[in-house]
């Protein structure tokens, strides 16, 4: 397995940043066979955590951001704009996907300090995401993903839409889907793909690899 320093050398080279740098946290290790539990990713893995065109076929990249939360970014201006999603958060990222006719999917990734502070933050965040319902909403199945998940789906002002988080280590990972009016309702399958997809990127950034997971099928 290799080492955080070997990641930050490969992200370097791999990914550019506009006004984030790296959290500099030290080595990273592997979280079984009694090593030190996973770091925080730093701006530079989140970005690379979130999906890049062509990782979800036929959709394409909208608006985007990477904060660094631990150089003082503002918590008005994080994902989502509110000041909830950022509490504890050392980094923070999101990325806007849409697909004419289909609607949009809108993946964001809260980097935090360690397992236990995402714990933490776990339901605040889940509870501040699934707010926005109109009518009651019904659970998803979306299989196993990660260490801790939760999925529902139902009506929204902007449309039918669907919420996905799931944690992985200390970092938590938010889904939120709209489908325009007129149009099918992700089926679990569809929600359940897109999870496991998003929850191995963050498995292999904190794994000292470069993301490459991608949606198939």
């Amino acid at each position: 397995m290799r080492e955080r320093h070997a990641m930050a050398a490969v992200l370097t080279a791999a990914v550019l940043l506009t006004g984030c740098g790296g959290s500099g946290d030290g080595e990273r290790k592997e979280q079984d066979g009694g090593r030190s539990p996973a770091a925080a990713l730093t701006p530079a893995e989140v970005k690379a955590v979130l999906p890049r065109t062509g990782d979800v076929p036929g959709w394409k990249p909208a608006d985007s951001m990477v904060l660094d939360m631990s150089k003082g970014a503002s918590a008005g201006a994080c994902a989502g704009g509110k000041q909830g999603e950022c509490a504890r958060a050392r980094a923070i990222g999101s990325i806007v996907l849409r697909k004419a006719g289909e609607g949009e999917l809108d993946f964001r990734v809260f980097a935090h300090r360690d397992a236990e502070t995402a714990t933490e933050a776990y339901p605040f965040l889940w509870k501040d995401a699934s707010e926005s319902w109109i009518t009651p909403a019904e659970k998803v199945s979306i299989g196993t993903p990660g260490d801790r998940r939760d999925a529902l789906r139902g009506e929204l002002e902007t449309g039918y839409g669907s919420h996905v988080q799931i944690r992985v280590g200390p970092t938590l990972l938010l889904l939120r889907v709209i489908t325009p009016d007129g149009r099918p309702h992700r089926t679990d399958a569809q929600l359940r793909a897109l999870g496991e997809m998003f929850a191995e990127r963050a498995r292999e950034a904190h794994d000292g690899e470069l993301p490459s997971a991608v949606l198939r099928g």
